[in-house]
């Protein structure tokens, strides 16, 4: 829509509830006089600032230059005209097609709420940058958001977008330490390369998400990482996550160079597709305390990682590349009892950094018993300290995100999320525990001298595991 033949319509509904006492400043333009107002909007002391009437970009540019003392900037009655400048040359830059919130236009300010009006417009880059903003609702009319549009506002808490913007830009929120929610209603399918970054109290991913972009999440907050419906993580998407603990998936996943590396409190990582291997998706830091669920253990994978003791190789790996443990001196066991028979390629310095001078790995092997012999005759895997062992509650079925293990007469169950039911009986026929809905961490007693037999479900996933 035009300028011209356009009438600014002023409605009531919208306006801006101004707090008991405070002081609002109502000032009327069209486009291009907002510099003739400009002293004004320098030197108020009014909270509000309210602009009706209409403005094209030109005016806009000036909003950067108002009060310190305007804390709320009310822009809902206001239209935001198309400018061309007719100039060539350098200045040819400035022809805006689009309803835009010009670059900059608010960056740095004191301003801590900003109503914008409910028509098709975009925001420019940085264009709240380091503000005091604290809260802002985005309108579903809004169409693109630029490059590091809120990046280091420090006040940023909450933000709702009521729709989903056609643009999003990288860096949104970067180094928004107090932003706790992003709320999309129409769920965000793609989250743009560094979009929290140093978002360091965010609570939560967004949900619906698809694919995500390198150091989409990098130093931030969240606990756990759903990638439940997600195909694609890029590179150091969650890297440095002090909080994350816990990631959720539902199938393969692709994954970048150091998607988790340096994630200290993080025990566990999705299964990746085989063409991405691991390839430094954890890296430093990880405590990997869980099953590692890809067929491909990719070239440095978890290269040196001094929190990880034991490796616990799944059922479904096949391959583990040079250097996938290098200077991993913390490790004391490799346990491959979910493996059996099935013997793993394993290149000859996927350990490097741990030989001890004659060549061999001061490194247990623990191997289901009735396997030793097999495993004695590997390649490479025979230079380990090989040790048959009957634990068979230590082996964790990857596919299958809980855990079932026995310590003497303890039998634990634990899932990532509560249970429908678990059954713990024993092969004498003797039923130990029988319920368990809603519930995350169960713990049963059964004799000693009694194999157990676990059945936990979780919706139309069952997992059984025998117990020694």
């Amino acid at each position: 829509m035009g300028l011209k033949g356009t009438k600014y319509l002023v409605t009531a509904a919208m306006a801006v509830t101004v707090a008991a006492g405070a002081c609002a400043l109502n000032i009327g333009v069209t486009p291009g006089t907002l510099c003739d107002r400009l002293p004004e909007i320098e030197t108020t002391a009014d909270d509000v600032l309210t602009l009706t009437g209409a403005v094209n970009v030109t005016d806009m540019a000036l909003l950067c230059r108002m009060s310190p003392a305007v804390r709320t900037l009310d822009l809902s009655t206001l239209f935001i005209a198309p400018y061309e400048y007719d100039d060539t040359g350098y200045m040819d830059r400035l022809k805006f097609e689009v309803y835009e919130l010009v670059p900059n236009m608010l960056a740095g300010t004191e301003v801590t709420r900003v109503v914008l009006p409910p028509y098709n417009l975009t925001i420019g880059v940085q264009a709240f940058a380091l503000s005091k903003i604290e809260e802002i609702e985005i309108p579903a009319s809004v169409s693109g958001v630029g490059d590091y549009a809120f990046a280091g506002c420090e006040n940023l808490k909450k933000v709702t977008f009521a729709g989903l913007p056609a643009k999003l830009g990288k860096g949104m929120f970067r180094n928004c330490t107090n932003l706790q929610t992003v709320d999309f209603k129409q769920g965000l399918n793609h989250v743009p390369e560094g979009t929290f970054y140093g978002c360091t109290t965010l609570q939560a991913m967004p949900a619906g998400v698809e694919t995500i972009g390198a150091e989409a999440f990098r130093n931030s907050g969240i606990t756990v990482a759903d990638l439940r419906g997600v195909t694609e993580v890029g590179a150091y998407a969650f890297a440095d996550a002090g909080r994350l603990t816990t990631v959720l998936s539902d199938g393969p996943v692709r994954i970048g160079d150091g998607a988790f590396a340096g994630d200290a409190a993080l025990e566990d990582l999705p299964e990746l597709t085989e063409d991405a291997g691991q390839a430094m998706a954890a890296a430093s830091g990880n405590a990997l305390t869980r099953w590692l669920k890809s067929p491909i253990i990719g070239e440095a994978a978890f290269a040196n990682n001094k929190n990880i003791t034991e490796v616990k190789l799944g059922s479904k790996v096949r391959e583990i590349k040079a250097h996938a443990f290098r200077n991993d001196s913390g490790i004391q066991a490799v346990n491959v009892a979910a493996l059996g028979e099935t013997v793993p390629v394993l290149d000859p310095d996927a350990f490097s950094g741990l030989e001890a001078e004659d060549g061999t790995y001061p490194i247990d092997l623990l191997v289901g018993e009735q396997h030793v012999d097999k495993w004695k005759e590997a390649e490479v895997w025979k230079k380990f300290n090989i040790r048959g062992t009957s634990a068979v509650d230590q082996v964790r079925e990857p596919d299958y995100d809980v855990d079932i293990r026995r310590e003497g007469e303890t039998v634990t169950v634990t899932g990532a999320g509560p249970f429908d039911n678990v059954r713990v009986s024993g092969v004498s026929g003797v039923t130990y525990y029988d319920g368990g809905k809603g519930q995350t961490v169960i713990t049963v007693t059964v004799p000693a001298n009694e194999i157990a037999v676990v059945c936990a479900r979780q919706g139309d996933r069952i997992k059984i595991v025998k117990l020694r």
